[in-house]
């Protein structure tokens, strides 16, 4: 009678744990995959950013066709993330018009501006509308992200926007303001031992320092960021550092030095494959030859 009663029990439970069950083992499955979904994403954003750092161009390549591939897959929080990346190839690469067409895309999709990835997207909104002329309305947009940053407390974003303000400064000639912003952003980049940020900062501050004539430190940031890019084969931006150390040298008259600047970018330009910059190097070495009376050879490579 006990094994009777037992058997009868077993056989209304058993299908009631069988679905318990099944219910588990379902729940995991789904949990494993979403983990290994956003671990799959966070490797995809890596190497995007990673390239980006080797040459925009080539990680606007990649972002592109992830975004086709794995459009139906992406949640609106990771389409968010992945424009905002194109957003920003295409501004290093100058193609204002299309990175601003990215954006509006992005802000369509509601994003939480106090996101990492809405704090980004603030910033490359306001750095694009900058440079095509909307300079109050982009100043807005930077004081938001640097707000938003604040706020949640995260340095490295709030550093950055710091670093797009002094650029804002920069393009309207105020010099001394920009350097102060740069700096800030110096501050929180070195706080948290971003040497690739603070090596992005020196070109920029380089720059600065030659326009209010202080000469002596523009060098001395320009020479650093070159070392940097350069030991750690960073070519696409050792161009641009190459070429403010050639100029701040044409500025002094250090010639000799400006036309070893100046052929380095040249050769650099041969590893990118990208004729753009050798073109940027030899009209540097025009100047070079122009100032030092060596009009064949200025001739020459105008020819």
């Amino acid at each position: 009678m006990r094994n009777t009663f037992y058997l009868i029990n077993l056989s209304k439970v058993l299908p009631k744990v069988l679905m318990l069950l099944l219910v588990f083992l379902c729940i995991n499955h789904n949990s494993l995959a979403t983990e290994v979904s956003a671990i799959w994403w966070q490797k995809t954003f890596s190497e995007i950013d990673n390239l980006n750092i080797k040459d925009p161009a080539l990680a606007l390549e990649l972002a592109q066709k992830t975004f086709q591939k794995q459009k139906g897959n992406l949640s609106d929080k990771n389409k968010v993330i992945l424009l905002s990346k194109m957003a920003q190839h295409h501004y290093f690469l100058g193609q204002l018009a299309k990175s601003k067409k990215v954006i509006d895309q992005a802000n369509k999709l509601n994003p939480d501006y106090k996101s990492d990835a809405g704090i980004f997207l603030l910033m490359m909104h306001g750095a694009v509308i900058d440079e095509m002329g909307s300079s109050k309305q982009a100043m807005k947009l930077y004081l938001q992200a640097v707000n938003n940053a604040k706020e949640t407390e995260n340095l490295a974003l709030e550093a950055e926007s710091y670093s797009y303000i002094a650029n804002s400064y920069a393009m309207r000639q105020n010099h001394i303001r920009s350097l102060e912003y740069f700096h800030k952003a110096y501050i929180l980049f070195d706080q948290l031992g971003k040497e690739l940020d603070i090596s992005y900062l020196k070109i920029q501050m380089s720059k600065e320092y030659s326009y209010l004539g202080d000469n002596k430190k523009a060098v001395s940031f320009g020479l650093e960021a070159v070392d940097y890019f350069n030991e750690n084969k960073l070519f696409f931006d050792e161009v641009f550092a190459q070429n403010v150390l050639a100029r701040s040298y044409l500025l002094i008259k250090e010639y000799k030095k400006a036309e070893a600047s100046f052929n380095q970018i040249i050769k650099l330009s041969k590893k990118l494959k990208n004729d753009n910059y050798a073109y940027k190097g030899y009209i540097g070495l025009t100047k070079v030859y122009t100032y030092t009376n060596q009009n064949k050879k200025s001739q020459s490579i105008l020819e």
